[in-house]
């Protein structure tokens, strides 16, 4: 019996354990849901804002349209992101707008209501250059590349092939004709310094998802798929090519262009819907660093690991230039496909 007693008195020890521990489990989830689901359901609620606000990017110059817009009661958008570190709704607005950002907010809040948000004043930065560099031989990712017909220089993406069967490299899409929309000029040659890098062989003129271009290698260049400039006879090798999705904020990226390394994290939520300078609205991805002129075409990448592998990401594109922030753009890899059927 007394034997019988202590293991009833132990049983009922433990039950009474396990309840409060199965309590105790409870309350700290609904504690941690008190504490997760209301950003969650923030960044929910500014996805869907976001998404109203770049329906009233123009596809054309806004700049150009700020007073116009202004006048009939609009507001004219350059860009519109949710900041993660913040969990604000920017909107970036021309800084050729005439009013004020007092005005410019009650307009906003008619269609966004009482969601965080940050007003910038600012302008798209297509990120092209004059300046050169050494040739390189062979050709890969982070060297200046420039066309033929005059204009700035930028800096060569990723040698890889498309689904035909092409060798050749992408570069920025506003790099292959300077100052002019992007699309077209098929067959137009790009130069590597003085040396003939390629001709454009795919650049699309409508419908873009990216600021990208594929240019078939020339006969007399040496095909070295997925490598990035490193230093002097040193190279990062990229491994694999990786999609953008939502929850992407705060991954430590890498970018080298013809300036140099510089690594920084994404800073977005979600796509950044911006008015590219020359490839009307695109969906971008942002970067707490800022570029220079050059950096256009630039690759960006993940962290480079002990070997030396990366994975791809996408291409500089632009920066934003607001008078808060400063935000470097990219297309990201999914994009890139879009257009140009690359691998």
């Amino acid at each position: 019996m007394k034997i019988q007693n202590n293991k009833t008195k132990t049983y009922l020890v433990v039950g009474l354990l396990l309840v409060a521990m199965i309590a105790s489990s409870s309350s700290l989830s609904a504690v941690f849901a008190q504490v997760t689901t209301p950003n969650a359901d923030l960044n929910q609620r500014l996805q869907i804002e976001k998404e109203k606000i770049g329906q009233l990017i123009p596809n054309s110059d806004v700049s150009k349209q700020a007073s116009t817009i202004s006048e009939q009661g609009g507001i004219p958008v350059a860009l519109t992101y949710v900041d993660g570190r913040t969990l604000e709704l920017v909107v970036g607005i021309s800084d050729k707008a005439p009013l004020s950002k007092d005005i410019y907010e009650k307009r906003l809040r008619a269609i966004v209501g009482d969601v965080p948000m940050r007003i910038e004043f600012g302008h798209i930065q297509p990120l092209s250059c004059t300046g050169v560099n050494a040739t390189c031989t062979p050709m890969v990712g982070g060297i200046n590349v420039n066309p033929q017909s005059g204009g700035g220089s930028t800096t060569l993406t990723l040698m890889t092939n498309d689904a035909a069967g092409h060798h050749g490299f992408i570069m920025a899409g506003h790099g292959v004709a300077a100052g002019l929309p992007c699309g077209g000029h098929i067959g137009d040659t790009i130069l590597q310094e003085s040396n003939t890098a390629g001709t454009v062989l795919t650049n699309p003129s409508t419908n873009r998802k990216s600021d990208s271009a594929f240019i078939q290698l020339w006969f007399q260049q040496q095909y070295t798929p997925n490598q990035i400039y490193k230093g002097v006879n040193q190279v990062y090798t990229v491994t694999q090519k990786v999609a953008s999705n939502p929850n992407q904020y705060g991954l430590p990226v890498s970018m080298q262009s013809i300036h140099g390394y510089k690594s920084g994290n994404i800073v977005s939520q979600g796509a950044v819907i911006a008015q590219s300078g020359v490839c009307n609205t695109l969906n971008f991805v942002a970067v707490n660093f800022g570029g220079i002129g050059g950096d256009s075409g630039a690759p960006i990448f993940s962290t480079p690991a002990g070997s030396d592998n990366v994975s791809f990401y996408g291409i500089v594109a632009e920066q934003w230039s607001g008078d808060t922030q400063h935000v470097l753009l990219y297309s990201p890899w999914e994009s890139i496909q879009a257009d140009l059927n690359v691998q």
